[in-house]
């Protein structure tokens, strides 16, 4: 097989609703480019942030009263959103008061600052802490929504700060664990952001490069964003019996894993796929094949946050194996997947993964191909996350009404297997089917012998429904409509029992009494 060594395209870049930044520069204050505000350039009255290559940290000297150091990300946000920071503390100090903030639905103006500030303070001992508070607006005017101490809210460098709002909620947690949750209803609205803070000069003047953040990220929820992606082995290999793949940066609890596993013969197969952090991945599509070529893909929902790594493990080894990660925000933590399709082919035509209806008006759709040469570019309307070094590429857009979607991409001439699985946004599951009813059965009674043919009537009956009567099976049991089933009664002993239809979801419903079972009396 050939391949052709590509780039791989990866998303630390700003779009609307994420960003992810590692501190490249050095900067006071922290701009990146105009994509950050600062609370003593706008604000007047608070401190600026500034960074040095891989590393962000507060300007405040301690000098002024809740003067922390904030900056927020400009652009458009919407209101659920998500802030996370690998933590760095060089060298704490209990004396100091100092502290780690992440800020949501944050605004910044002259002489006001407004919006939701996460904090836990810069100790991993029993005077650790984690607070919630809003901020009011005027310099020193805040609330306190909650104030949590003791180890058990203590943090060091490596570990992984994170803050949510959905709605009123707000919920802070460490290493992925949720530590912290609120309501406040005050804010609607806001830019994400961190902070720092740094109280008791006379002890801890000069300390606050001493303790920061070494990469940010901020993602709006509610809607499938695109977050990060990798790719592995980093060399192409013949055959390889497990391929381990890292998450460049510390995921998001909540989020989304796709995670599409390619090779190059059709004797071989996936064992297992496993991360550092416990994820369960499921199979969303595949294995689909042709000549020479296999591919899968897999998801993990509502993930657990922190540094993770994937590893993908065959039942032997396999030829030419490649794995790609990809992380999303937004989607739906219980039922994500929709709907996929799956198809293959030969030639210069565009690969395609056939068409697949869905059935929620906002979604992720995904689409990945692997081939024997290498693709070139994505498919109309798609944006391409990567073409790693076998040529194989991931791919997504985002759609707002439900349709007919299928997954493209261009290659050249060799066979080739193109993928599609679409995932639903955060709210976007459909409601669940109500419960059957059981109005009435006809006839109401028959032999305790059974064999008696039964029509129920009712509403909400699913295909595949069962009917029991007295806790005993129906035999012969035909879904005819949503509001019809007939039957065969099975026998039992003579007396008045339920009947109860239970659907292939789990819900039943109950027409108490129902049935009569009879007992011919025999002739004197």
């Amino acid at each position: 097989m050939k391949y052709l060594v590509v780039v791989l395209l990866l998303a630390a870049v700003a779009v609307a609703q994420t960003y992810t930044t590692n501190f490249p520069l050095t900067e006071n204050p922290i701009s990146e480019g105009g994509k950050w505000i600062n609370a003593g350039v706008v604000g007047l009255d608070w401190n600026n942030i500034r960074t040095t290559p891989g590393f962000a940290f507060g300007t405040d000297p301690g000098t002024v009263p809740y003067a922390d150091a904030w900056a927020l990300l400009i652009g458009t946000w919407g209101p659920d959103q998500t802030a996370q920071a690998t933590i760095k503390d060089q060298n704490p100090n209990t004396n100091c008061h100092q502290e780690h903030e992440l800020v949501l639905r944050g605004n910044l103006s002259a002489h006001s600052a407004t919006g939701y500030e996460i904090t836990v303070r810069a100790t991993n001992d029993a005077n650790s802490y984690l607070l919630i508070a809003r901020w009011n607006g005027a310099l020193g005017n805040f609330s306190v929504l909650t104030f949590l101490s003791g180890s058990a809210y203590g943090v060091k460098t490596g570990d992984v700060f994170e803050a949510t709002i959905v709605g009123s909620v707000i919920r802070a947690y460490i290493n992925g664990v949720q530590k912290a949750k609120v309501t406040d209803n005050t804010y609607a609205t806001g830019h994400p952001g961190m902070g720092f803070y740094l109280d008791n000069p006379t002890s801890c003047s000069g300390t606050s490069a001493n303790y920061g953040y070494t990469n940010y990220t901020a993602v709006a929820i509610g809607s499938n964003s695109f977050v990060q992606a990798n790719s592995g082995p980093s060399t192409i290999q013949s055959s390889n019996s497990s391929v381990a793949v890292s998450y460049l940066i510390p995921q998001t609890a909540g989020n989304l894993n796709v995670v599409v596993v390619g090779w190059g013969d059709t004797t071989s197969s996936i064992s297992s796929i496993t991360d550092t952090q416990g994820n369960t991945y499921t199979p969303a599509v595949g294995p689909t094949s042709t000549t020479g070529l296999q591919q899968s893909i897999y998801y993990a929902k509502n993930t657990i946050g922190g540094s993770n790594k994937v590893t993908v493990t065959f039942n032997q080894a396999a030829a030419y194996p490649d794995v790609r990660v990809l992380e999303y925000s937004g989607a739906d933590t219980t039922n994500p997947l929709d709907v996929t399709a799956a198809g293959t082919g030969t030639g210069t035509t565009a690969a395609n993964s056939g068409s697949a209806t869905t059935a929620s008006s906002n979604e992720l759709i995904f689409g990945a191909g692997t081939t024997g040469t290498a693709f070139s570019a994505a498919g109309s309307g798609f944006t391409s996350r990567m073409i790693n070094i076998y040529g194989n590429i991931a791919e997504d857009k985002l759609v707002t009404s439900s349709g007919s979607y299928n997954a493209t991409a261009t290659t050249s001439s060799s066979n080739w297997v193109m993928q599609m699985a679409t995932f639903r946004s955060s709210g976007s599951s459909p409601p669940p089917n109500p419960a059957a009813t059981v109005a009435a059965i006809s006839p109401i009674s028959g032999s305790a012998n059974g064999g008696t043919a039964v029509t129920i009537t009712g509403t909400g009956f699913l295909s595949g429904a069962s009917v029991k009567l007295g806790g005993t099976a129906a035999t012969g049991v035909t879904v005819v409509s949503s509001t019809s089933i007939t039957a065969t009664t099975p026998a039992h002993a003579a007396g008045t029992v339920d009947v109860v239809v239970t659907n292939t979801d789990g819900q039943s419903g109950t027409l108490i009494g129902g049935y009569t079972y009879t007992v011919r009396r025999p002739r004197k």
